[in-house]
C-alpha cells in the first residue's frame, strides 16, 4: 500500500487522533459536539460514542459554556483560526487551566458550520507562570518599597574587598548611586570609618566561626559630600549546597539623627544630674506608691547607699521611722491636691529636716509621681537658738551697761561731793573770810590754808581722772598705760602682776587703745576676783598688723563651756569684752581649764580699726565716749593740767 493510501485512509485518521494527547473535538454553532477523541471524551467524563451530540452545557458551568460557544460562533462567523487561555474554575471538581487553538472547519460549498477545537490542561504551567508573575510583582514591590523606604539592601560577596552584586537605589541618601558599588569604583570597606574597620572585621569573623547569623553591627561611614554618618546594620550569611559561606546579605539604616538624639539627651542628663547633685538638698523622684525612680548624690550619701541599691525602694523604708508612710507627708500630700507642700519635721537622728513635695505630671496632665526636696536646716535651727540666746545675752548686757553706767555717774558724784566739792566748799568759805581778816600774818596764813585746799582738790581731780582714763594712753600708748594699771591693780587688789611690752609707743588707733585698756583692767579684776591666786601675766605686743593683749593666771579655771554673759562686779563678764573686741574686727580667745589656770587673748587688727570707725560712721577722735567710760569732760591730756577746763570746749 503506498504512502498517499495510508494519509487517505479514514480508518488511519481516527487512530491518530484518538491517539494524540490533547483533546480534540469538533463543535458546531450551537456547542454540540460532533466528534471527540479519545483525549476529550475522558477530560469530559464519558466515551467519545456517548458525547457526540451533547452540548457544552452538560459538562460546564453555564457561564463558562456560554463563553465557549461565543468563541466558537466568532470562528464560524469570521473564518479565522483563534488561540485561548480560558480558566475554568470547578471543572470536575478542580479549577483547570487550558490552552485552546479553534480552527474553522468549511464544509464542500465552503461555508464554515463547524470548528475544530484542540485543548490542552496547562493548569501547571499555568500555575506555575502565574506565581512567578506574582513573584515578579513581589520583587517590584518589594524593591520600591526599599527604594524608598529607609534602609538600604545589600548582597555583599565574601572575598576581599566584600565586592557588591547588589545594592538598593536608596543608597542615594549618602551621594552614591548603585553603580559605585556594583562597579567596583566605590568599595564599601572603603566608606567606612578607620577606627571601625578593625572591629567589625572582627565582628565578621567571630560570628562566621561560631555561626551566628543574622548579626547586627554599629558604625561609622563616610557620605559622598565627606559627612560622617552613624548606620545599623543586619546581616545574614548566604551558603552554598556545601555549606560554605559565599555571600552575605544585608540592609544598612542611618541612625545618625538617633545617635545624635542620644548623645543630646545622655550630654543633658548629665548635665541634669550634675545641677541635681550639686545643692546640698536631698532630691528624690518618686513614683505614686513612693517608691524611688531616681535620689541625687546628697540623698544617697544621707541614706549611705549607692545610687542602685535606693532605687525601687520606699522611701519611708530608708527614711522613715516605723516603715509606713510619715504623718502629714507632703510628698503624699502634693500628689493628693496637685499643689506644692511643705512640713518642717525632725529626724531619728535629731536632725532637723524641711521638706518639700512637688506634684509630677505626665504629658496628660496626670499626676504619676512626686519630687520630695528635704533640706537639713539642724544647723539653721540651732544657729536660730544661739541668735536668740545671742540676743538675750546682748539685752542683759543693754541692761548692765545702764546700770553699770548709772553706777559709774553715783561714783563719780559721790567722789565729786564728799571730796572735790567739800575741799572747794571749804576753799571759798575761807576766801570769802579773807577780807575780814585784818594782819598781813593771818592773810598769809590763811592763803596758805586755802592753797593747801586747792592743791588737795587738784589732786583729787586728777585722780579721779586718772581712775577713769590714764591720759598715758594718749601721750604714750597702751604699754605705759598698762604698767600704771598693774601698779594700781596691785596696791587695790594685792594682785602682783608682771608686764610684758615693748617700749615704743603702739600703732593704735587711739578709740581702740581706750577699749583695749578697759579690757585688760576688766580681766585683771576677774583675775584677783576669782582666780584665787596671787600672781598674773600680761602681755602687750604687735606684729604682723595685729595688735595682741593677753592676760594669764595659774588659778583654778574653768570650763569654757559653761561661760555665760553675766555681769562681774566692776565688769560686764567675758562676753562683754568678746562684744566689743569685734566691733573692730577683733577676736578673742580663751583658754582655761580647772585647776589649770586661765589665758584670755584679745587681738585686734592694727590697719583695720579705724577703717571699721570710719564705715560705721563714727569719728575717731579719741575724746569721743566709748561705753562705760567717764564724760569726755572729765578726761583731759597731761599738758591741761592745772589748768582750768575750757568751757568753750565741752560737748554737750
Amino acid at each position: 500500500m503506498g504512502t498517499e493510501a495510508i494519509y487517505e485512509n479514514e480508518e488511519f485518521h481516527r487512530i491518530l487522533l484518538a491517539s494524540a494527547g490533547e483533546a480534540i473535538c469538533v463543535v458546531d454553532g450551537d456547542g454540540v459536539y460532533r466528534f471527540l477523541n479519545a483525549a476529550a471524551a475522558e477530560s469530559l467524563g464519558g466515551r467519545p460514542e456517548d458525547l457526540v451530540g451533547r452540548s457544552g452545557h452538560d459538562f460546564f458551568p453555564p457561564d463558562v459554556a456560554d463563553r465557549r460557544c461565543a468563541v466558537v460562533r466568532q470562528v464560524i462567523a469570521t473564518g479565522r483560526d483563534m488561540v485561548v487561555d480560558e480558566f475554568v474554575p470547578a471543572f470536575r471538581g478542580a479549577p483547570r487551566w487550558f490552552h485552546t487553538s479553534l480552527r474553522p472547519l468549511r464544509a464542500a460549498d465552503g461555508r464554515v458550520d463547524a470548528v475544530l477545537v484542540v485543548s490542552r490542561d496547562v493548569t501547571e504551567q499555568k500555575t506555575a507562570q502565574l506565581a512567578l508573575q506574582a513573584a515578579h510583582q513581589r520583587l517590584t514591590t518589594l524593591e520600591a518599597i526599599v527604594d524608598f523606604g529607609p534602609a538600604v539592601a545589600f548582597r555583599w560577596r565574601l572575598e576581599e574587598g566584600l565586592p557588591v552584586e547588589f545594592v538598593s537605589r536608596n543608597v542615594e541618601q549618602f551621594g552614591y548611586i548603585p553603580e559605585d558599588f556594583t562597579s567596583g569604583r566605590v568599595s564599601w570597606p572603603g566608606i567606612i570609618h578607620p577606627e571601625d574597620v578593625p572591629r567589625l572585621r572582627a565582628e565578621v569573623e567571630r560570628c562566621a566561626a561560631e555561626g551566628v547569623s543574622p548579626f547586627n553591627q554599629h558604625y561609622r561611614i563616610f557620605a559622598r559630600n565627606g559627612m560622617v554618618r552613624w548606620v545599623d546594620d543586619r546581616n545574614r550569611f548566604v551558603t552554598d549546597a556545601d555549606g560554605r559561606i559565599t555571600h552575605i546579605d544585608g540592609v544598612v539604616w542611618d541612625v545618625t539623627a538617633r545617635v545624635e538624639a542620644e548623645t543630646a539627651r545622655l550630654t543633658a542628663e548629665r548635665q541634669t544630674r550634675a545641677v541635681l547633685d550639686a545643692p546640698r538638698e536631698l532630691m528624690i523622684l518618686l513614683d505614686r506608691s513612693q517608691t524611688i525612680l531616681w535620689p541625687n548624690r546628697a540623698a544617697c550619701a544621707s541614706a549611705r547607699m549607692s545610687r542602685e541599691a535606693l532605687i525601687g525602694r520606699k522611701c519611708y523604708d530608708v527614711w522613715g521611722e516605723n516603715g509606713s508612710p510619715c504623718r502629714g507627708c507632703p510628698v503624699i500630700r502634693a500628689m493628693e491636691t496637685g499643689r506644692p507642700q511643705e512640713i518642717e519635721r525632725k529626724g531619728w537622728d535629731d536632725q532637723v529636716w524641711y521638706i518639700r513635695g512637688y506634684p509630677v505630671r505626665d504629658a496628660s496632665g496626670n499626676i504619676v509621681g512626686a519630687v520630695d526636696v528635704s533640706h537639713d536646716v539642724t544647723d539653721r535651727k540651732q544657729a536660730e537658738r544661739t541668735m536668740i540666746k545671742y540676743q538675750q545675752r546682748l539685752r542683759c548686757l543693754a541692761r548692765e551697761l545702764s546700770l553699770a553706767e548709772e553706777r559709774e555717774r553715783k561714783r563719780l558724784a559721790v567722789a565729786l561731793h564728799d571730796d572735790v566739792c567739800q575741799i572747794l566748799s571749804a576753799t571759798k568759805w575761807k576766801l570769802s573770810r579773807l577780807k575780814a581778816l585784818d594782819s598781813v600774818t593771818a592773810r598769809e596764813t590763811w592763803g596758805a590754808e586755802v592753797a593747801s585746799l586747792l592743791d588737795r582738790a587738784i589732786y583729787s581731780a586728777r585722780s579721779l581722772t586718772t581712775q577713769l582714763s590714764h591720759p598715758a594712753l594718749y601721750e604714750a600708748g597702751l604699754a605705759p598705760a598698762a604698767a600704771w594699771l598693774v601698779k594700781d591693780i596691785e596696791a587695790v587688789h594685792g594682785l602682783r602682776v608682771s608686764l610684758e611690752a615693748p617700749p615704743d609707743p603702739d600703732p593704735l588707733d587711739p578709740r581702740v587703745r581706750v577699749v583695749l585698756f578697759q579690757c585688760l583692767r576688766e580681766l585683771l579684776v576677774n583675775v584677783a576676783k576669782h582666780a584665787r591666786v596671787d600672781q598674773a601675766r600680761v602681755l602687750v605686743a604687735w606684729a604682723d598688723g595685729t595688735m595682741r593683749v593677753e592676760v594669764a593666771d595659774n588659778g583654778r579655771g574653768f570650763d569654757p563651756a559653761t561661760l555665760h554673759a553675766g555681769a562681774d562686779q566692776g565688769g560686764f563678764g567675758l562676753f562683754s569684752i568678746r562684744e566689743r573686741v569685734e566691733m573692730f574686727g577683733g577676736r578673742m580667745n580663751l583658754r582655761s581649764t580647772p585647776g589649770e589656770g586661765t589665758a584670755v587673748s584679745l587681738e585686734v587688727p592694727l590697719d583695720t580699726a579705724a577703717d571699721r570707725q570710719g564705715q560705721e560712721g563714727h569719728s575717731p577722735d579719741p575724746r569721743s565716749p566709748i561705753p562705760g567710760l567717764q564724760p569726755e569732760s572729765l578726761t583731759r591730756p597731761a599738758s591741761a593740767r592745772g589748768k582750768p577746763p575750757d568751757r568753750g570746749s565741752r560737748r554737750r
